[in-house]
This record gives C-alpha cells, sequence and structure tokens, in this order.
C-alpha cells in the first residue's frame, strides 16, 4: 500500500534514509557534535571611541567578544584609574591600567562566555568643546562560566573620557556604583576577586 503526499509516492525504498535518521534521534545519538561558540576570526580590536558616547559600545564589544589586551589598552588612557563603589568594599578601591587589564584577562579566562549591556537609552552626555567628559550608564553584565554556571551584575558605570590627539576618546576614570535596584553584585565585586 502506497501513501500519496504532495503528489510523491512514498515507498519503503525512499523512506529507509528517514527511518534510519529518525532511530539516531530516537535512540539519543546526535550526528553533530556541539562547538563552543567562538568570537568573528577577523575580530582582533574594538572600533575606536570617535565620541565620548562612543566609550559603553567600545566597552560592550571588548567583553562581549574577550579582547582583554588588544581593546582596553587602545581604550583606556596611559593615567586610568578603576574605582570602586567605597560603600560596597574596604581596603582597595581602586586600581590602574595594568591591573584592570590583568583582572578583565582572568575574568575572561575564568568565563568563557560574557554578554555586557549599557543601558543606550540614556540621553546622550554633552560634549564639551574642549577638556574631559562624564558618561553615565547604567548596565548589566551576564557572565558563564565553563559548567554553565550564569551569574549577573548590574550598576552604574561613571566614565570621565578625553580626546587624544589623534581624535579618539579615552577612559581616564571609571566609577563603577550600585545602583540598589536589584541583588545583583556590581562588575567592580567581581573584579575585585580576581585582583591579584
Amino acid at each position: 500500500m502506497a501513501v500519496h503526499c504532495s503528489q510523491r509516492r512514498i515507498t519503503a525504498k525512499n523512506c529507509v534514509p528517514v527511518l534510519a535518521m529518525a532511530f539516531v534521534l530516537l535512540a539519543g545519538c546526535w550526528p553533530f557534535e556541539p562547538r563552543p561558540a567562538e568570537p568573528p576570526s577577523n575580530v582582533v580590536a574594538p572600533p575606536p571611541a570617535w565620541a565620548p558616547e562612543d566609550i559603553p559600545g567600545v566597552l560592550e564589544n571588548i567583553y562581549n567578544y574577550a579582547l582583554p589586551a588588544q581593546g582596553l589598552t587602545r581604550v583606556l588612557d596611559s593615567a586610568f584609574r578603576f574605582h570602586i563603589d567605597p560603600v560596597e568594599m574596604t581596603g582597595i578601591r581602586e586600581w590602574d591600567r595594568t591591573m584592570e587589564i590583568q583582572v578583565t584577562q582572568a575574568i575572561m579566562s575564568q568565563f568563557p562566555a560574557m554578554v555586557l549591556q549599557f543601558d543606550l537609552s540614556e540621553t546622550p552626555d554633552p560634549v564639551a568643546p574642549q577638556g574631559p567628559v562624564w558618561i553615565s550608564r547604567l548596565y548589566r553584565l551576564s557572565v558563564s562560566d565553563s559548567q554553565g554556571v550564569i551569574a549577573k551584575y548590574a550598576g552604574r558605570a561613571e566614565f570621565l573620557v578625553a580626546e587624544k590627539l589623534n581624535l579618539e576618546w579615552e577612559i581616564r576614570d571609571w566609577y563603577d556604583y550600585d545602583i540598589n535596584t536589584d541583588s545583583f553584585p556590581t562588575l567592580g565585586q567581581l573584579k575585585i576577586q580576581y585582583r591579584h
């Protein structure tokens, strides 16, 4: 007995491949091996920050594509300082550019999957014709370790940015604040764990 489907005859002979695949799938085997997500191979450095409000997007690229050394050296001023919310931490409350790059690399080696998002819906800060500019954005960071355990962080980042001679903008100071609206720790709390 033959079954007609869309004017095509389905017989036992042309069902063998379909039945074999169904058997493999029902037996719990999957013929394709999953592989971890990898950033695009052509991403070697984030785009430059041509305006102060580009800074959050550049940092998103650095974290989301795991480009700490290449990206952070481009966007952090030589006199850079990272400042932890003084309400959250006692003891060490800030560090320099070199330590920031080391801390970020340590975090990225621990968490192969990261998603950093800044709230870009806020009104961009006015740009002063000369001199440093303050940029303030809410952020959320999700990290996942090799076991698939997800941790979330949130807060407010305030950046003091300045224009370089090549017209790109760099971060001079990064202040990390707890916004007390949820139970998530801040990025600063994560970073302090990886500071050596």
